[in-house]
């Protein structure tokens, strides 16, 4: 007979800063060491923001908030040491077809700063760029579903950036 008891969890973390409901904390998130990035979306009229957390006191670190509007910011995350990715898909990929972006932080003695913006280079309308992020030393991969292939077909594509 085996033990149907479920452990209680470690913590249960939300953010120090109220977010809207429906805002999808936690949807996505990346961890790395002591550190946990979690994304929102949509939280603040409709672009969001990622989360930082630090795992020995579970507190806040950081809230990364979108360099530009009109976007779910947040939708993909990823963490390696003091670079975080954060996906961003256009918000109106249906009427006003985007490309979407991943942006890049780094973290430095005053916090995080954006480094970059990574965006693709086909431009592919409605392709969902930015629905998923990873990151890997100087290696930044950013998913996009709905990418289409030569024939026109939906096939998805995954898109490479190193040394931003």
């Amino acid at each position: 007979m085996s033990d149907t008891t479920v452990p209680a969890p470690l913590v249960k973390v939300s953010p120090t800063t109220p977010t809207p409901e429906g805002a999808h904390f936690g949807f996505r998130f990346a961890v790395w060491e002591n550190l946990v990035v979690t994304g929102a979306w949509p939280e603040s009229g409709f672009v969001g923001a990622a989360y930082i957390f630090d795992s020995d006191d579970w507190s806040q670190v950081a809230r990364l908030e979108a360099p530009i509007e009109g976007g779910y910011f947040g939708t993909g995350v990823g963490i390696w040491e003091d670079i975080v990715v954060v996906g961003r898909v256009e918000l109106n990929f249906w009427r006003n077809p985007g490309n979407g972006s991943a942006v890049v932080f780094k973290r430095g003695a005053n916090g995080y700063d954006q480094i970059a913006v990574l965006r693709a280079s086909d431009g592919v309308p409605a392709a969902l760029f930015g629905t998923d992020v990873g990151v890997y030393q100087n290696l930044a991969a950013v998913g996009a579903p709905m990418d289409t292939n030569e024939d026109g077909e939906v096939s998805g594509a995954v898109y490479l950036y190193r040394d931003w």
